[in-house]
């Protein structure tokens, strides 16, 4: 083998192993030193920092500060191992600003290394002293989670001997083309047919561009541009479109409409009409049912216009309703009038006579009956069924005249009349005079009156009807003329006592 060909051998290791410690790296921590505070101006053991003697406070400490960072614990600086070249002089509390020490505040360490989930942290604080060794100051200790999480955390340090304090705030990056919280996810997008055709998420998973699939996204897509027809689905199956139709469509692209409508099955219930269209179809509903294919009954008492007339009441049904109809009505809708005065239906009593109206029935009665919900007609009175007889002779005027008595019967009245009268209302006079029998008797002559007659009696006889014999014949010859000798004998008598009277007034006198 030739130089050449240990010279490319040789070249590619170091790039592999250049790409590979490339591959390792995950990200780096920051941290930002805040305030440093020694509130007693005392070293560890509790000394004054620079004391001038023993009941002489001196000046200020002067702290110096050292941190190491360690990916694991127990201490050390295998990642991360500072040391203050400087001092700061004469100070009990620092504000640490852009600088701690002597380089740039936050502090980054790297992390050349797959992220082993925290990082120990240490600083060691000193008091400078004129003369060595230098006293121990503060000591603090931390473990730092390595999360990137775009979190910045504040903690507060104290040391154990003296509890001074050490504020600082910390958080952990991605380096580029790292990803996921930890760091440990490693994607660079590419887009040739050697490496692939692909982006990175934020997880760093890779996406292939449009066009491509694969792992590695260096197989062309099949589904791009799709074949697939009326909004079918394209899937890359071994290399080659397959499109998964939508309803309504059919073919290896989805090119062909399905006819629901001449499925064994219509898809529309209730004997709806089904008409296609394109990738699906429509049915057209009877008034009953409703829904994309009237599955749904309709509850026609609910609609606004009652389909139930004359106030007949409904009841939904499956596909339809019933009407319960008042009575004197009937029809699906109550919509028909009932003729009860031709189905023999009507209840007129007493001879009444039933008038069809829309819905009922009226009954015109006879002169003398009447009935429920009675009103004046071109007979006498109109009611229900006529079965209510009128009392006539509680009526005004009476129906019986010149003093008849008024009896009520079924349907009407009857009048019982004086001597004289007769005809239904004793409106009548009866001629006497006129009879089979005349009244008047021995051949008396009769005179008629209203309500009445009189004779007038031949000689010797008298009396109403001329049928006593008079003892006399002197007087009328009236039918009253058997009262003559009455009035005759009363005169005559009174005569007598006078002359009595007159008789012994005389004697009286004489003596």
């Amino acid at each position: 083998m030739d130089s050449k060909f240990y010279f490319s051998i040789l070249s590619y290791l170091l790039a592999l192993n250049h790409f590979l410690s490339v591959v390792q790296a995950a990200g780096y921590l920051q941290i930002k030193f805040n305030r440093y505070t020694n509130h007693d101006g005392r070293v560890e053991d509790g000394s004054l920092c620079d004391p001038f003697g023993a009941t002489y406070v001196g000046d200020n400490c002067d702290p110096v500060f050292r941190l190491r960072v360690n990916k694991g614990g127990g201490g050390g600086g295998n990642l991360h191992d500072y040391q203050q070249p400087g001092v700061y002089d004469n100070q009990n509390a620092i504000d640490f600003g852009s600088k701690f020490g002597s380089v740039p505040n936050p502090v980054p360490i790297a992390m050349n290394f797959p992220n082993p989930g925290h990082a120990y942290v240490k600083v060691d604080v000193v008091d400078k002293d004129s003369f060595p060794p230098d006293d121990p100051m503060s000591k603090f200790t931390a473990s730092l989670p390595l999360i990137a999480d775009n979190v910045r955390r504040d903690m507060e340090l104290i040391s154990p001997a003296r509890h001074h304090r050490l504020s600082i705030t910390h958080w952990f990056t991605c380096y580029t083309n790292f990803y996921r919280q930890d760091c440990n996810t490693y994607c660079v997008a590419q887009n040739d047919d050697v490496n692939g055709h692909y982006t990175c998420d934020s997880n760093g998973r890779r996406v292939c561009m449009i066009g491509w699939t694969g792992a590695d996204c260096t197989q062309p897509d099949p589904c791009i541009p799709s074949p697939c027809l009326n909004g079918a689905t394209c899937s890359n199956v071994g290399g080659v479109a397959s499109c998964s139709c939508p309803s309504g469509f059919t073919g290896s692209r989805c090119e062909t409409d399905i006819d629901e409508c001449k499925a064994v099955d219509s898809p529309c219930l209730n004997n709806a009409t089904c008409e296609n269209t394109i990738g699906s179809f429509h049915c057209k509903c009877s008034l009953s049912f409703t829904g994309d294919r009237c599955e749904t009954d309709v509850n026609e008492c609910e609609s606004k216009t009652s389909v139930c007339l004359n106030n007949g009441t409904c009841e939904n049904t499956f596909g339809g309703f019933n009407c319960s109809c008042p009575p004197g009505l009937t029809g699906h809708r109550c919509e028909l009038d009932v003729d009860e005065c031709a189905n023999g239906t009507s209840a007129c009593a007493n001879g009444g006579t039933c008038v069809n109206v829309f819905g009922n029935y009226t009954c015109q009665c006879d002169s003398g009956f009447t009935g429920h919900f009675a009103k004046k007609t071109s007979t006498r009175f109109e009611g229900r069924l006529c079965d209510k007889d009128v009392d006539e002779c509680s009526e005004s005027p009476p129906k019986c005249r010149n003093g008849g008595n008024c009896t009520n019967t079924l349907g009407s009245f009857r009048c019982t009349c004086p001597t004289g009268l007769t005809g239904r209302h004793c409106e009548q006079d009866i001629d006497e005079c006129k009879l089979a029998a005349p009244p008047c008797r021995n051949n008396g002559s009769c005179q008629n009156s209203f309500g009445g007659f009189s004779c007038r009696c031949r000689p010797a006889f008298r009396g109403r009807h001329c049928e006593i014999r008079a003892e006399a014949s002197v007087g009328s010859t009236t039918g009253e003329v058997w009262k003559l000798p009455v009035f005759i004998g009363i005169p005559v008598a009174a005569l007598a006592v006078v002359s009595i009277v007159i008789v012994v007034i005389c004697k009286r006198k004489s003596r």
